[in-house]
């Protein structure tokens, strides 16, 4: 499903909430992307698998892509 472990996930959450907070959503994955591909991963399986989350968009992957619900 998520290519990535629970602390990345943290930490891409926590970079993309933080620019969802002071740029807004531009309804795309443009934090996301930003954050996997400055961390060298392969941004299709990620795109893929936060799709599978429910985070269609930065704000979503803020909204349902909590790690602690992710990873239990």
């Amino acid at each position: 499903m998520l290519p990535i472990g629970r602390e990345q996930l943290a930490a891409l959450v926590d970079f993309v909430d933080g620019l969802v907070l002071s740029e807004g959503c531009d309804h795309t994955l443009r934090h996301a992307r930003s954050w996997a591909e400055g961390h060298d991963l392969d941004w299709t399986p990620v795109a893929a698998g936060l799709a599978e989350l429910g985070g269609y968009c930065d704000c979503e992957v803020v909204m349902n892509c909590d790690p602690e619900d992710v990873f239990g």
